[in-house]
């Protein structure tokens, strides 16, 4: 079932971030343009969530197991919190990637238009998100045409640490 609660904070979410990067940016005060609190709350929510549907998946563990016990235990929670995030977040990430990069391709071939940059640009960020530290190397030297990956990578590098954290300490 879903949790209403966190339904009616996805929406305060939503509208927190459309009006700090929608139209209606132009009406607001310009320190409240640079305000990520909508944002803030969306990794707060998923993280509730993600963390809630792992709990549930691990299996009971006594506090004299150790690590290497307990990952054995373990295994099969791990496969199915990892499978159901690839399925649920690549094949549209996969899918954008690839338009990006063949739309940047077929704006060179034609002379320019668009706001897409070079190819090669393009490609070095496809191969940033797919690595999963897209969030870093933006801020050095890449060209942010699709810096809105970020966020992927923020995602990616928690669901990385939280499974094994929750391992260690429940």
């Amino acid at each position: 079932t879903k949790n209403l609660e966190i339904e009616r904070l996805r929406a305060v979410a939503v509208i927190m971030t459309t009006v700090a990067h929608g139209i209606f940016s132009s009406f607001l005060p310009t320190y409240m343009l640079y305000s990520y609190t909508g944002v803030d709350m969306f990794f707060v929510i998923s993280g509730f969530v993600v963390t809630l549907s792992f709990i549930k998946l691990l299996p009971e563990f006594t506090k004299e197991e150790d690590l290497g016990c307990r990952l054995k235990k373990a295994t099969v929670a791990l496969k199915t919190f990892y499978l159901r995030r690839a399925f649920r977040i690549l094949p549209l990430a996969l899918f954008w990637l690839a338009m990006y990069l063949y739309l940047s391709l077929y704006f060179a071939k034609a002379g320019g238009g668009g706001n897409f940059g070079p190819p090669e640009d393009i490609f070095r960020e496809v191969v940033a998100v797919l690595s999963g530290f897209h969030n870093y190397l933006v801020s050095y030297g890449l060209t942010g045409n699709i810096s809105h990956f970020w966020s992927l990578a923020v995602e990616e590098q928690f669901y990385a640490v939280l499974p094994l954290f929750l391992i260690l300490f429940v």
